[in-house]
């Protein structure tokens, strides 16, 4: 029995710092781009690209506070990683289409790896939250 509570508490413990790791990363990633758009297209914000610019911010801003959320109190907000997952892997696999496409500059090809790595690992966790602790 005891073995089965250390289990349940290690788990909310790695999503905690999991999710702690993500919200860093993306706030710095946010901050960065806010600061210096250039850098991640190469290119200066035109009106067109206005847009996307925009959503971007948006995508990064919401992507953060899920995983605040989770910093928080996973237990709680365990179902915020469904949204965390399908944002983190439609990015990924977005830039995998745009290499795909010869657009492969180096932004695209560490979005599709991080972002992709993001949501396998917020997908194994909300496998084992259903196995091991019967969330659904």
């Amino acid at each position: 029995m005891n073995w089965e509570v250390n289990v349940e508490f290690n788990f909310w413990l790695i999503v905690r710092v999991l999710a702690l790791v993500a919200f860093l990363l993306f706030i710095g990633v946010l901050v960065l781009f806010v600061v210096e758009p250039a850098n991640f297209g190469g290119a200066v914000i035109a009106n067109s690209s206005s847009l996307w610019f925009s959503l971007s911010i948006a995508f990064m801003a919401t992507v953060s506070s899920l995983s605040l959320f989770l910093v928080f109190d996973p237990k709680k907000f365990w179902y915020f990683m469904v949204p965390l997952v399908v944002g983190k892997a439609t990015s990924s696999l977005t830039s995998l289409v745009l290499i795909s496409k010869h657009y492969s500059a180096p932004f695209l090809q560490m979005n599709m790896l991080g972002d992709g790595l993001i949501a396998i690992v917020f997908v194994i966790l909300l496998f084992f939250a259903y196995k091991k602790i019967k969330l659904w």
